[in-house]
């Protein structure tokens, strides 16, 4: 994941991309958009949409899109627990 914050306080909008490599040696690429932290000072959850920009192996004509979620439950810079949610088409 590569990805930009525009935060005050902790909160506020993202924007990134997430690459998912599969066993098989295949790439799927996808833009986070328009994603919004909220947190408090303890504790945030994130949510963007996804959209799928390209591919290699079995994924390079994909198309697709999705959401992507996570929670972090420490202090900004802990840990966050991410899940993504894809619908692709090859």
């Amino acid at each position: 994941m590569l990805g930009n914050v525009d935060y005050t306080n902790g909160s506020g909008d993202f924007f990134g991309f997430v690459t998912f490599t599969f066993a098989d040696g295949s790439k799927l690429a996808t833009r986070m958009t328009a994603g919004k932290a909220k947190t408090d000072t303890a504790s945030a959850t994130f949510t963007s949409p996804l959209s799928v920009i390209g591919g290699t192996g079995s994924y390079t004509n994909a198309r697709g899109y999705g959401r992507f979620t996570g929670e972090r439950k420490d202090q900004l810079g802990g840990q966050v627990e991410a899940h993504f949610d894809l619908k692709v088409t090859t």
